[in-house]
Parts: C-alpha cells; sequence; structure tokens
C-alpha cells in the first residue's frame, strides 16, 4: 500500500482519535506540568463535566501557586528501572563457550562495541520509560553518516505513528512528524503545514520497504505531495528504500495487553489508564 494521494485525508487519520485523545492526557501527567495538564483538561470532555474537571476549573493564577506531585512520572521511572536496573546482555549463540570459533568470538566483540557506541542500552531505557506512560513505544533503526558511522536506534512515540495490525501482529506503520510551518496573516486558519511521512511495510518479496514523502497541507488535511527536497528536513531521503532483509525495519512494543479501553485492539494500556482520578 503506498503513501497516502488524497488531499482532502485527515491527519491524523479520524480513526485514530481515541488513541491519539489518551495519548496527549497521558503525555500531560507524565511531563509533570501544571500548565499541559491544564490545558489538556480545559479543552477536553472533561471540561463538560457537571463541576468540570479539577484542573479545568483550576485559573491560571492557581497554577503558577500550586505545588503538584510528579506521581505519574515517577511511576513511568520506577516502570523502567525494574525492567533495566541491569544491563541486559546482548550475545551471539555461536559465540558463546571456549570452543567457539575465533571469527564468532570476533563479531561478538565488534557487536558489543556497536552496542556500546550506539547508545542501545539508554534507549532501552529510554523507552521503556515512555512505554509506561503511554502505553506503548515505536523503535526503528535509522541511518545517517553525517551524525555516526553506525546505525542509531532510534525511540518513535506513539503519538507519531499510525499502526496497522493482523492478528496482533504489526503489519505496517507510518510515522509522521511536522517539519515546517507556515502562517499567512496570522489566520492559524490559512496556516500551512508541512509534513513528513515514513511508512513500514512489506514488499511483494516479503523485505522491508521504507517510503518517505513529504505533503504540504493545513492543520488538520494532509494535503499535496511534494517533492522531498522542498524541505530541508528532507533533503536527502530516497522516496523507496529496499531493506533486503525479511520483516519490517520498525517494531512495536505494547506496554500491557489487552488494552482496557477496547479488548480487541493490539495497542498496549498505559500504566496510568484508571488512575487519572488518584492522581487528579
Amino acid at each position: 500500500m503506498p503513501l497516502p494521494t488524497d488531499p482532502k485525508q485527515c491527519w491524523p487519520p479520524a480513526h485514530n482519535d481515541v488513541w491519539l485523545d489518551k495519548y496527549r492526557e497521558h503525555s500531560a501527567w507524565y511531563s509533570s506540568s501544571p500548565q499541559r495538564l491544564l490545558d489538556y483538561y480545559s479543552s477536553s470532555i472533561y471540561n463538560n463535566m457537571p463541576n468540570g474537571h479539577i484542573w479545568a476549573r483550576d485559573t491560571r493564577e492557581r497554577i503558577a501557586i500550586a505545588v503538584h506531585m510528579p506521581l505519574a512520572a515517577d511511576l513511568a521511572k520506577v516502570s523502567a528501572d525494574l525492567l533495566f536496573s541491569e544491563p541486559p546482555d546482548f550475545l551471539i549463540p555461536e559465540a558463546q563457550g571456549d570452543k567457539a570459533a575465533t571469527k564468532w568470538k570476533n563479531t561478538q566483540k565488534v557487536f558489543n562495541k556497536l552496542i556500546e557506541d550506539a547508545g542501545v542500552v539508554n534507549r532501552l531505557l529510554e523507552g521503556a520509560e515512555t512505554c509506561s506512560a503511554m502505553g506503548g513505544v515505536y523503535m526503528r533503526p535509522v541511518w545517517d553518516k553525517k551524525v555516526a558511522p553506525h546505525p542509531i536506534l532510534d525511540i518513535v512515540q506513539p503519538d507519531a505513528a499510525i499502526p496497522e495490525f493482523s492478528w496482533g501482529y504489526l503489519t505496517a506503520v507510518t510515522f509522521w512528524r511536522i517539519v515546517c510551518e507556515e502562517k499567512r496573516d496570522n489566520n492559524d486558519k490559512e496556516r500551512s503545514i508541512w509534513r513528513h511521512l515514513e511508512r513500514h511495510e512489506l514488499g511483494t518479496d516479503g523485505n522491508g520497504l521504507i517510503l518517505h514523502g513529504l505533503y504540504k497541507g493545513t492543520l488538520d488535511k494532509l494535503g499535496v505531495l511534494q517533492t522531498l527536497d522542498s524541505q530541508a528536513a528532507t533533503v536527502g531521503l530516497e522516496p523507496a528504500i529496499d531493506t533486503k532483509m525479511p520483516g519490517l525495519c520498525a517494531y512495536y512494543i505494547p506496554n500491557m495487553l489487552p488494552n482496557r479501553l477496547d479488548s480487541a485492539a493490539s495497542i498496549g494500556t498505559s500504566d496510568y489508564y484508571g488512575l487519572e482520578g488518584l492522581f487528579a
């Protein structure tokens, strides 16, 4: 399936609204920012409650003197520390034992150096913390010879991904980001939004395929596909990359399953789910 071609395509797609709203709520708690909590709850459905949400009722003057206990952020940190209290070992089976061939032992040394140089352990700890808060996290290898001579393990948050699952397995995912915003006459409705979409899917041969697209649209519409050299952030990217390896070049790690909002969904549940009222 290629990248979107309809200029009127809603973005993010409407079917993700429920999840995106939860990501915004849990991200606000994870941030430990009273301002972000006020912004979220004063503009959400919670503000329509009979007495309003406690954070929706708070004025900016009260926020200035409020003392916020960052319990949510501490919960995510403890969860990550429990998972990676000790760094994991990355072992090549053929390289283990006294009788292992020299070539495999050398390969293990090179692999260990790569893991260290790429900061994989730190990235796993980072991913585990936000996975706890957001309910899941994506990981992908990226490569940029201007930055490092080796691949880099990149963490992508779930609010920047549109996943596709089949029988609980990730079969495709589209990562996206805003690379530029252009205002005209200070009118938000006339603002142009440039988005970079990176789609991971399987080719007809079963190998991983990465597609890059740059779109110029509006706040809620994807817009028209542009050439990748139209923005500095996407210059040099190839429109299509065959990884020449079986499977996707991206991986989704759910925090907990089943999802309590939708038991049939393959999207993980945040450690915060059901605790938002206690946090407040």
